[in-house]
């Protein structure tokens, strides 16, 4: 893949496929795209936004504090630090038009994160 636009149509024909997600945190690193390591943590620690079932008539991807909700939820919480930075207000639920949306604020509020952080939640999902 050469563009961004093949690695996003590879991403939402795949959305669990954790590798293609390091393979395109390599490429953005490639390019210093600050998005690169929000990428590599997304897929080290297998998060990926979701559909929420009350909004399947009007898909929205979504991303939820970690513990919130209730239920067993797959690789759809994220951290409440790192959640916290995707919010901009207090909610227990953020969504986003596309799942890329949903993604590229995740990957640019990892940003965010204190270093230390960054660092355990890098190690954490590896």
């Amino acid at each position: 893949m050469t563009t961004e636009e093949e690695f996003q149509r590879a991403l939402d024909a795949r959305p669990h496929d954790r590798q293609l997600r390091l393979v395109f945190a390599d490429w953005l690193e490639e390019r210093g795209d600050p998005r690169a390591t929000g990428y590599r943590a997304l897929a080290r620690g297998g998060y990926r936004p979701f559909i929420p079932v009350g909004l399947a008539y009007q898909p929205k991807y979504a991303w939820c504090r970690e513990g919130s909700g209730g239920e067993a939820r797959w690789h759809d919480d994220l951290p409440s630090d790192w959640f916290d930075h995707v919010m901009t207000t207090d909610a227990s639920l953020a969504s986003f038009p596309t799942r890329q949306e949903a993604e590229d604020a995740a990957a640019l509020a990892f940003e965010k994160l204190p270093a230390e952080r960054q660092t355990a939640l890098l190690s954490a999902g590896a």
